[in-house]
């Protein structure tokens, strides 16, 4: 049997990186992400070339898109303050490591 050994604890630097590149991209992601559906999902289009979310100018799934992207923003904060307070933690030694 195989066995690794890793530390315990991940680097406090790459995890303060991590919640800063999470807050400061999710905006640009989450416009994205808003492009992508309307795209994939043309809520908006009238006429012959109507998808399945309009039917004879009904939007069939009521704004969706929209709680698709606060959802989205809403993880992206929350991984952020996760992997925050994860690097406070690591950051901090704990009394029970430190040698006497």
């Amino acid at each position: 049997m195989a066995c690794s050994r890793t530390t315990a604890r991940p680097p406090a630097k790459a995890l303060r990186w991590l919640a800063v590149s999470v807050l400061l991209l999710a905006p640009f992601a989450a416009a994205a992400l808003t492009v992508l559906l309307q795209v994939a999902c043309p809520l908006y289009v009238r006429g012959k070339h109507t998808g399945f979310c309009d039917y004879q100018s009904n939007d069939l799934l009521g704004g969706w898109v929209s709680g698709v992207i606060v959802a989205f923003l809403c993880d992206a904060v929350f991984l952020a303050i996760v992997c925050g307070l994860s690097a406070r933690q690591a950051g901090t030694e704990p009394a029970s490591a430190r040698l006497y």
